[in-house]
């Protein structure tokens, strides 16, 4: 059991000990400790050498499980260690290349033309901020729309991370609100249908 610092015994175990004579138990245990310890103990008692068989026996198994614990958690170590320095070269080479790139642009920037800057401004990349549902209630109720058209609005492009029917990014949700969900149908004060009341005259002769 060379490398072990310890070794797992069992609460059964007592009951075995428990039947046996005190003396006898005392060398089995110590019988016991000089096999951990690898001392390859040997004894002329044939009940201490019958007991400690089924011992043994739950030791080695447990030895072979802590071979195979050991090789797998030194495998992964090793694995870790080359992934590590994998890891270590590319920041490396992608320092170098950022390094490098800035040194272009920098040289660059002299022949750099300057442009408008409100064409700057509107080529500038949109970014979406995801509102909450509080926010679209309140911009159906502001423009005339119930606020449970305004729930089913939210729900339906939140549940799909705002992304509409065809499968594109939502860039402006007050656009897209007011393309798809503003409709007469969701109007706070929208007409009631009408109920149209007709009159049958009675014939005389049924009267």
């Amino acid at each position: 059991m060379n490398g072990k610092k310890s070794f797992i015994a069992y609460v059964d175990w007592g009951d075995t000990f428990d039947a046996l004579p005190d003396e006898q138990a005392g060398q089995l245990i110590k019988h016991l400790f000089a096999y951990v310890n690898d001392k390859n103990p040997v004894t002329d008692d044939i009940l201490i050498n019958a007991v400690f068989t089924n011992i043994k026996l739950q030791l080695k198994r447990d030895l072979k499980k802590w071979e195979s614990t050991s090789s797998q958690r030194s495998e992964i170590g090793r694995l870790g260690g080359i992934k590590s320095g994998e890891a270590r070269q590319s920041k490396a080479k992608q320092t170098k290349q950022l390094v490098k790139s800035r040194s272009k642009t920098k040289q660059n920037e002299h022949d750099t033309v300057t442009v408008n800057d409100t064409v700057n401004d509107n080529r500038r990349r949109k970014t979406f901020v995801i509102p909450v549902i509080e926010e679209v209630k309140t911009y159906f109720t502001d423009n005339g729309y119930t606020e449970d058209a305004g729930v089913k609005a939210f729900n339906y492009y939140n549940i799909a991370d705002w992304y509409d029917s065809k499968g594109n990014k939502i860039l402006n949700w007050k656009q897209k609100m007011q393309a798809v969900w503003f409709k007469d149908e969701n109007k706070i004060n929208k007409s009631e249908p009408k109920i149209k009341i007709s009159y049958t005259t009675i014939p005389d002769n049924v009267r």
